[in-house]
C-alpha cells in the first residue's frame, strides 16, 4: 500500500499449515477477525494444540503480539515493534544469588499466554506483564 492508503494495522490473524496428501504437501490457511472480536481469538488460542503448524498474531499500530504453536499448547509470546524484538519472560523465576526472585525463561502457562494476547486486543500499547526480555 501507499502513503494515502496504509495496510490496516487493527486485526488479529491465525495461520494454520498441515502437511496433507501422499506427498505430504504443506497447505496453508489464513483466517482474520478484528480486534473487537475477542471470543474468536481466545478460540484460536485454545484451539492451538489440535493440528499442525499454527500462529496467532494481533497486529496493531504500537507492534504484534504473536503466539506459535507445533502440535501442543503455546508456551510463549513474542512482541514485535518498529524498533525492537521482545518476548514475556515468566513473573518468577529461580531466585538470584542474593535471594531476590528473578524473571526466568520458563515456559508461560496456557492462561498467562490468553491474557497477554487478550490485552494486546485492546491495549494502546504494549500489554502489561511483569518482564518483557529483549532477544
Amino acid at each position: 500500500m501507499d502513503e494515502y492508503n496504509p495496510e490496516p494495522v487493527d486485526f488479529a490473524e491465525r495461520t494454520v499449515r498441515r502437511r496433507q496428501g501422499w506427498l505430504r504437501r504443506t497447505v496453508t490457511t489464513k483466517d482474520t477477525t478484528t480486534v473487537y472480536d475477542r471470543e474468536t481469538v481466545r478460540r484460536w488460542i485454545r484451539e492451538m494444540h489440535q493440528e499442525g503448524r499454527q500462529s496467532v498474531t494481533v497486529n496493531r499500530p504500537w507492534g504484534s503480539v504473536c503466539v506459535m504453536s507445533a502440535g501442543t499448547p503455546p508456551t510463549g509470546v513474542m512482541v514485535f515493534e518498529p524498533t525492537r524484538f521482545t518476548y514475556a519472560g515468566t513473573p518468577l523465576g529461580m531466585p538470584t544469588p542474593d535471594g531476590m526472585p528473578a524473571a526466568g525463561d520458563a515456559p508461560l502457562t496456557p492462561a498467562e499466554v490468553e491474557q497477554i494476547v487478550l490485552d494486546a486486543l485492546t491495549s494502546e500499547s504494549l500489554p502489561e506483564w511483569p518482564q518483557w526480555r529483549e532477544r
